[in-house]
């Protein structure tokens, strides 16, 4: 009779490549979405700067007096998210070098973090990542960073943990 071993699927997953991938990604997605609220707060500018007031001295019903005063309204909540969004990028940009550098130790190591953060953190080119990190190919760029993010899923826990 032969048989066979089925994993247990309740245990824990360990992290991978992928696990490791999806939070350095956090950075670049939140980099976007700070852009999108700066673009988002210079629609509404712009279209409050495109309101007028009539001053002919005849009342009128809802105006553009309303519309300006909703808008500065607007504005104001825009930026305060703008600035709770860029804090919170701060802050996630310095826990992704911390986790990036854990691989500090051989000259390899340190490249694979260089290329990280020049992706994730600074959202460079690969073109110029090459070029700061001393790589011949910019396609190195993408090796080095499957690689260290090979390296870190093995410390993961210990990553996530130290901090």
């Amino acid at each position: 009779m032969i048989q066979t071993w089925t994993p247990d699927t309740n245990g824990p997953e360990l992290p991978d490549y992928r696990t490791v991938k999806e939070w350095f990604q956090q950075c670049r997605d939140l980099a976007e979405q700070v852009e999108a609220q700066k673009q988002k707060i210079q629609r509404i500018r712009d279209t409050a700067e495109k309101c007028t007031q009539s001053m002919s001295g005849m009342p009128m019903g809802g105006g553009a007096g309303d519309k300006v005063g909703f808008a500065v309204e607007r504005i104001d909540t825009e930026e305060r998210n703008l600035k709770q969004m860029e804090l919170d990028l701060c802050e996630l940009r310095i826990e992704a070098a911390r986790r990036a550098y854990c691989l500090s130790g051989s000259a390899r190591s340190e490249k694979q973090a260089k290329c990280i953060c020049g992706w994730y953190i600074d959202l460079k080119p690969q073109k110029k990542i090459a070029v700061d990190v001393g790589l011949s190919r910019d396609n190195s760029v993408s090796t080095y960073i499957h690689e260290g993010f090979d390296a870190l899923a093995e410390i993961w826990e210990d990553v996530q943990n130290d901090h």
